[in-house]
């Protein structure tokens, strides 16, 4: 069964959606994050995505005491993103109540701290942020696209114990025209047993039951909750 994760990322104390990595397209939404988390809950969703934009555009975490009321307030496990680029700001998402932590930049441009984290916090705790725009792979607030390939780079951390990855193919990203199926095909062909979370594009439950086919074994969905396109109701028919 495919894991239902609803991203919730967070700018200025405000839940937003940042198109394709654009932070000049960005979409404000009214609820706090702590009430749209409360909303996830009590659709039965188990575990979420808070995504801190203000710590991927500054390099460290800024928004964790959002990422603490919702560990407190809630019972939802939280995969956390945003900031994430040194021993102390790992130590901090943990500590204020995150299960897992996903990051590119360190993984991209520190692979020896990056494989430490591995080591220090298991392949349970550690998150390959492999995003990547026209194949290649793209860090922090995803305005820096590298020469790294995505699959390559997948292929490098899956050798050393990765087990999670996380991928988000940046031209679907926010457009609600499907997911990138043939790219995450890609993956899984060439590396099956990475445990693939599937972002962006993502538009209706149609899309979702298509990512369970492949292999995809989780998948994040942002705009197409947060505008209300994905009944809570039909991810409760998918999760049954």
């Amino acid at each position: 069964m495919i894991e239902i994760i609803p991203a919730i990322a967070v700018m200025n104390n405000k839940v937003v959606k940042v198109a394709q990595g654009n932070f000049e397209n960005v979409v404000v939404y009214e609820d706090a994050p702590i009430d749209v988390a409360q909303k996830f809950q009590d659709a039965g969703i188990k575990r979420i995505l808070l995504i801190d934009l203000d710590g991927a555009k500054k390099g460290v975490i800024v928004n964790y005491t959002t990422l603490e009321m919702i560990s407190r307030y809630t019972k939802l496990t939280i995969d956390f993103t945003g900031g994430v680029t040194n021993d102390g700001d790992i130590r901090l998402a943990f500590e204020s109540g995150a299960q897992r932590i996903a990051a590119s930049r360190i993984a991209a441009n520190y692979r020896e701290l990056f494989n430490q984290w591995i080591i220090t916090y298991g392949r349970e705790k550690i998150i390959l942020a492999a995003d990547s725009r026209g194949g290649k792979i793209t860090t922090g607030d995803w305005t820096s696209t590298t020469e790294l390939d995505v699959i390559d780079m997948i292929g490098y951390y899956h050798e050393r114990g990765i087990l999670h990855v996380k991928s988000t193919d940046l031209s679907k990203d926010g457009q609600l025209k499907g997911p990138a199926v043939k790219f995450y095909k890609e993956i899984l062909e060439k590396h099956p047993d990475v445990k693939l979370i599937a972002s962006g594009g993502v538009r209706s439950a149609e899309d979702i039951r298509t990512l369970e086919k492949i292999g995809v074994s989780s998948v994040v969905i942002g705009k197409a909750m947060h505008e209300n396109l994905i009944d809570l109701s039909e991810l409760s028919e998918i999760m049954a």
